[in-house]
């Protein structure tokens, strides 16, 4: 669909795609094939798989085209590259793609954008929520009942009591506050997702007195609390 869309033809080719896959479901893969194949067109076909893979899509020719690699969790600003589209834009079009931007404009609804994001989903950060809205819906055992939002309501209490607690001070809730070691809140995490057998590999790798993530914790901060 991608590469009908460069060449031009419209027809079941939309312009912007999202991938939506379980985990393991071949997202990144298809994305870095897609690199080399948009990169080079017409060269690629000497890649192994290639030419029949430029048959199924019933193209004389691939295109070619330029390419920008935007990775999100991965991004910070930086001078030259202060927002997502100048980014992009530099990497397309070098400084000209940056000058047919309206900058400040640009800059503008990026912060309006990101307030009302950031206020829709308080306590949350919008990153937590995502996993929900995206990855979780992916999975055909996810039960998307009113039981998701009493899980979330038992982890904004279970947040409120330990920052108070232990002092805690962070502003919005994370996944990575997620209160797995508690029984009940993992269960109910387990019942939405319908999926048991998870519970030994979160104690194992994530909430357990000897997990991975703890041992971690240790080489790099000191000893296991």
């Amino acid at each position: 669909m991608v590469l009908r869309r460069l060449s031009g033809l419209t027809q079941n080719a939309a312009p912007v795609l999202t991938l939506v896959t379980q985990f393991g479901g071949g997202k990144t893969h298809a994305l870095t094939a897609l690199y080399p194949l948009v990169k080079n067109g017409d060269k690629a076909k000497g890649y192994t798989g290639i030419g029949e893979l430029a048959k199924e899509t019933g193209l004389a020719h691939l295109p070619e085209g330029r390419v920008a690699v935007f990775v999100g969790n991965a991004w910070d600003p930086q001078p030259g590259r202060e927002t997502p589209w100048i980014d992009i834009a530099r990497q397309v079009a070098g400084d000209k793609g940056v000058a047919l931007l309206d900058t400040a404009a640009t800059e503008a609804k990026a912060r309006d954008h990101l307030k009302r994001r950031f206020a829709e989903c308080y306590p949350f950060h919008p990153a937590t929520l995502s996993v929900f809205q995206r990855k979780w819906q992916a999975l055909p055992q996810y039960q998307q009942t009113r039981g998701t939002l009493a899980m979330l309501a038992q982890w904004i209490s279970w947040a409120y009591h330990d920052g108070y607690h232990n002092a805690r001070k962070e502003p919005l809730i994370t996944l990575g506050s997620a209160p797995l070691e508690v029984s009940e809140f993992r269960s109910a995490v387990l019942g939405r997702l319908g999926e048991s057998r998870l519970i030994a590999a979160i104690d194992a790798d994530i909430s357990g007195i000897n997990s991975h993530s703890r041992v971690l914790d240790a080489d790099t901060k000191g000893k296991v609390l």
